[in-house]
């Protein structure tokens, strides 16, 4: 078994575990592309350690494997159906970054459903940079809470944006599911060809000529500090994406960044199209402030209505385009949360943390 590269400890019953996934792979699998050095993997095996005496539980995830089932036939004793974990350890599973990068970067040729186009190559995908790495490197797959489209409920997934091969502009975005019943099942959210969706560079491009956020990044940057950017979150919301960064500032003497502002980018949609929409950039010292910043201004630039269309309590409806008291009140809500979250990783809470996280 191939252990992933990123173990990690859970609380469960008062004790701590660590989890690993682990993975059967080979390099003989016929007629299968190569991927360094093999060519089939399956995340078949969780390893469940036992931090207090180091006891190691096998869980069996796919038992479908046939590699996995030659290895149970040669260890019989060793492996444990995944039928049996504990509630409290399952509810802490998630699919692993190790394999959902093998899958994304087959994922970028073999999403295609024409030969011709397969064989000619004519609609390659790409990985696009790392924002919070002026570009270099890879975009990293991301684990958030989030509710899917069209979904009732909040889940932990992963996810990954890509662009076409050669440009810059999003063309899908790829979740992956931790949660059951949903676990290893991936979500593709594909945008028409026809509207443009902007990339993770091209929003960054956004933010840094934003007069307001570049003096203000050129300032701190002065003044013995270093600005640290933060992982850029790419957010299905509806039929559009929100994108949010962090921006931690750090000491050149205490070398430990801390949060100082959020960035918020929103491309309102078009009316008649792409060429009508705008980009809205807000950079605040807290979520909510962000949030706030960008959809309580008029979305599509509307003139001010003639009267009596405010839904009657003085609140600003939907009529208009601006927020209205319910929004406001779940912006406040997941400010306060995002500020109650950053205290407690300031404390060392991290349980606090991913609670309100």
């Amino acid at each position: 078994l191939r252990l992933d590269a990123d173990p990690y400890m859970v609380i469960s019953e008062g004790r701590l575990w660590w989890m690993v996934d682990a993975y059967t792979v080979t390099d003989l699998y016929p007629y299968s592309a190569p991927e360094g050095n093999l060519n089939y993997i399956r995340n078949s095996v969780k390893i469940v350690i036992d931090a207090y005496n180091g006891d190691m539980t096998f869980y069996v995830f796919d038992e479908k494997d046939p590699l996995l089932a030659a290895y149970r036939d040669a260890f019989p004793d060793l492996f444990t159906p995944g039928s049996e974990m504990p509630k409290g350890l399952l509810e802490h599973v998630r699919y692993p970054e190790g394999i959902f990068r093998i899958q994304s970067a087959a994922h970028a040729t073999y999403h295609v459903d024409s030969p011709d186009v397969l064989y000619n190559k004519g609609d390659q995908w790409a990985i696009p940079g790392d924002p919070s790495q002026g570009g270099e490197g890879m975009m990293p797959a991301l684990y958030v809470i989030m509710r899917l489209p069209r979904e009732k409920n909040e889940e932990f997934l992963q996810m990954l944006p890509f662009v076409p091969n050669g440009r810059k502009n999003m063309i899908s975005w790829l979740g992956a599911r931790s949660d059951a019943p949903n676990y290893g099942k991936i979500v593709n959210i594909q945008f028409s060809e026809s509207t443009t969706v902007v990339g993770p560079d091209q929003v960054e491009g956004f933010i840094n000529q934003d007069p307001e956020i570049s003096a203000q990044l050129t300032l701190w940057n002065q003044q013995g500090s270093e600005v640290v950017k933060g992982n850029l979150l790419v957010v299905p919301i509806e039929d559009q994406l929100l994108y949010v960064q962090p921006l931690y500032l750090q000491s050149e003497q205490t070398q430990l960044p801390q949060l100082k502002q959020v960035i918020v980018f929103y491309r309102t949609p078009g009316s008649e199209g792409a060429n009508d929409a705008q980009q809205l950039v807000a950079m605040r010292p807290t979520l909510d402030e962000a949030l706030l910043s960008i959809f309580g201004q008029r979305l599509r630039g509307a003139a001010e209505p003639s009267g009596g269309d405010d839904g009657g309590d003085g609140e600003p409806g939907a009529a208009d385009g601006t927020l209205d008291a319910a929004a406001r009140n779940l912006i406040a809500l997941a400010g306060q949360q995002f500020d109650d979250a950053q205290r407690a990783l300031q404390a060392g809470d991290f349980a606090e943390y991913g609670r309100q996280i």
